[in-house]
C-alpha cells in the first residue's frame, strides 16, 4: 500500500557516503549518514567544523565540488531518490522544492547585479510570469522579511549591511516557496542582535508557511531556538539523534555531553570545559569510533569497530559502544 505523501518525511537521507579523492589521500567526508526531516519541522544538524555538516548539505543538493563524489546512499523527497536525478532535473528542483541559505550571503548573491533583479530573474526562470509581476513578488518578499523593500531591491549586495544581505539571501531562497530549506550556518557572520532577528524570521517561516528546515550550525543556542529535533555529527557520521529537549537535557553520546559542557547556556556542572583535542580529518581507512581519540570513556572495542546508530528507545538514537544494543557499522572503504 502506498503511503500518503503527508505521512512521508519532507527529506529522508539513508546511508549517504561522500568521498574526496585527492592525489595525497582519500578524504572520508560522509560515512553512512542517515536522518529524516519531518514535514513542517526543523531538524538541527550540529557539530564542530569538519564534522561533515556542510558536505551533507552540498550532497543533498548535488553540489559537491570536485574532487568530491557521492559514493552511495539515498536522498529521498516525495518518494523520489534525488541521486537518480539528472543535472537538469536537479537544477529545476533547486529553488522550487529544495533551497539553500549559505552562511555567507555573498556566496548566494551576485555582487554585480542588484538584489531585486536577482530575485526577479529567479522567479522568471521557474515561473511563467511577466517582469512587472515578478518584481512585485520580489518586493513583497523583501518587505515580509522586514527589509526596506525598494531600497533593498535596487541595491547591490555590497551596499547592504551584513544583516540586510542575509535577509536578502533568505528572500532569494524562499521566493519560490520550497518544501525544504537548508540553512547552512546562516547566523555565523552576524552579531548577537542580528542573529536573533534571522532566527526569529526562520521560526516565523516554520510556524506560518508550509516549510521544513534543515538547520546546520555549530551554535547550540541557535539550534535550540528553532529546532524540534537535533542530529549530532562527528567524523562524518551521526552519533546521536532525538528531540531537542531530550538530547540537550539527557545526552547519550560522550561527544554530545562534551559539546554541552563547553557551552555556558547548557553546562549543568557550573564549570565550562572545552572539548579536548581537535576534530579529525579522516583520510585513511575507517577504523573504530571517530571520537575515540578524544573520548575519556573509550574502551578497546572503540579503537577497532565503528558503532552503528541504534535505537535507544522511542525516537532516541545514538552510536556508542557503551550503550545497549549498539551494533557494528559497516563502512565502505572502496574507491
Amino acid at each position: 500500500m502506498q503511503l500518503n505523501n503527508r505521512l512521508l518525511p519532507a527529506l529522508s537521507v539513508k546511508n549517504l557516503t561522500t568521498r574526496f579523492y585527492t592525489r595525497a589521500a582519500t578524504i572520508y567526508a560522509l560515512n553512512g549518514v542517515s536522518f529524516e526531516l519531518p514535514q513542517n519541522r526543523c531538524l538541527a544538524l550540529i557539530g564542530e567544523s569538519g564534522a561533515g555538516k556542510s558536505v551533507t548539505a552540498l550532497s543533498i543538493l548535488h553540489m559537491v565540488p570536485k574532487p568530491g563524489q557521492i559514493v552511495s546512499g539515498e536522498i529521498c523527497m516525495n518518494g523520489d531518490n534525488l541521486l537518480t536525478k539528472t543535472d537538469s532535473q536537479m537544477k529545476k528542483l533547486r529553488g522550487e522544492e529544495l533551497s539553500i541559505m549559505f552562511q555567507d550571503p555573498l556566496s548566494a548573491l551576485n555582487p554585480v547585479i542588484p538584489v531585486g533583479d536577482q530575485i526577479r530573474e529567479t522567479i522568471q526562470s521557474h515561473r511563467q510570469v511577466a517582469k512587472k509581476e515578478a518584481r512585485e513578488m520580489a518586493l513583497a518578499k523583501l518587505d515580509a522579511l522586514k527589509l526596506p523593500a525598494k531600497r533593498a531591491y535596487n541595491s547591490f549586495p555590497f551596499q547592504l549591511s551584513g544583516g540586510m544581505r542575509q535577509r536578502a539571501a533568505l528572500a532569494l531562497a524562499l521566493i519560490l516557496h520550497p518544501q525544504v530549506l537548508i540553512a547552512d550556518e546562516p547566523t555565523s557572520f552576524l552579531d548577537v542582535t542580528l542573529q536573533g532577528q534571522i532566527l526569529a524570521l526562520l521560526k516565523h517561516e516554520l510556524d506560518h508557511c508550509c516549510l521544513s528546515l534543515l538547520f546546520i550550525t555549530h551554535d547550540l543556542a541557535a539550534a535550540a531556538t528553532v529546532a524540534d529535533r537535533v542530529a549530532v555529527m562527528y567524523g562524518g557520521i551521526i552519533v546521536e539523534e532525538g528531540s531537542m529537549r531530550e538530547v540537550f537535557s539527557h545526552p547519550l553520546h560522550p561527544y554530545t555531553r562534551a559539546l554541552l559542557r563547553s557551552h555556558p547556556a547548557f553546562c549543568q556542572e557550573g564549570r565550562l570545559e572545552p572539548v579536548a583535542g581537535s576534530a579529525p580529518v579522516i583520510s585513511e581507512s575507517f577504523s573504530g569510533c571517530p571520537f575515540r581519540l578524544r573520548c575519556s570513556e573509550a574502551e578497546p572495542i572503540c579503537l577497532k569497530i565503528v558503532p552503528a546508530l541504534s535505537n535507544q528507545g522511542g525516537e532516541r538514537f545514538a552510536a556508542c559502544h557503551r550503550l545497549p544494543g549498539v551494533a557494528e557499522q559497516v563502512i565502505d572503504g572502496s574507491c
